[in-house]
């Protein structure tokens, strides 16, 4: 029942990320800490440790397993000298986000559950709804040097059951194309914990 910011931190140019949630670095241990930058770990490593990721900021995937309840974003940006940002204003109510502004159903289907809400914002009226199996997805381009930060604001009201995952892909290519998860981790309504990989083989676990 409150807004957090999710922050990620992408340095192309040295292949390292970090991941914040709500200003606390979520962050493997077993993973060795850059020599300059410190913790986080490879972008390119992906988030099992795997490797074969691309030096590029593919897409973001917003997705509810089915049975979770409502999970809601707002406020979503990607700053670098090109900017993103959507606050969800200019879509109708109730509207599914398949086919608006950019936002598509992974693998360009129909993303169920993925609608624009007035039950919650972080700032105007509106926020997504991600729930019931909804998977949502928005892809970028041109984003392959420098240093690029993510950020979304998320509200998991009391009550959340399910999970429900904030996802980074740093090569989406549509069925059968290619793909690589560079960031992944969710909120666990039976552990009441944040869990994911962070460039380690083993999913971590956060209050």
């Amino acid at each position: 029942d409150e807004w957090v910011k999710i922050t990620v931190d992408i340095d192309l140019d040295n292949d390292w990320c970090q991941v914040y949630y709500d200003g606390i670095l979520l962050d493997d241990p077993l993973v060795a800490d850059h020599p300059i930058i410190g913790a986080g770990y490879s972008w390119t490593g992906e988030v099992g440790g795997g490797g074969a990721g691309a030096l590029n900021i593919g897409s973001v995937d917003l997705f509810a397993n089915g049975n979770a309840t409502p999970v809601f974003y707002d406020d979503i940006s990607l700053l670098k000298a090109t900017r993103w940002i959507d606050d969800v204003e200019a879509y109708a109510v109730g509207s599914d986000l398949h086919g608006q502004g950019g936002w598509l159903g992974w693998d360009n289907t129909p993303a169920a559950g993925a609608l624009v809400s007035n039950a919650q914002a972080h700032s105007g009226t509106n926020s997504i709804d991600i729930s019931a199996g909804a998977d949502l997805v928005y892809e970028y381009e041109g984003y392959t040097s420098g240093i690029v930060t993510y950020t979304a604001w998320q509200y998991i009201p009391t009550g959340f059951t399910g999970q429900s995952y904030f996802i980074m892909l740093d090569q989406y290519n549509i069925t059968p194309g290619t793909k690589n998860w560079a960031i992944q981790f969710y909120f666990d309504s039976v552990s009441g914990m944040i869990g994911g990989w962070f460039g380690g083989s083993d999913i971590k676990l956060f209050n």
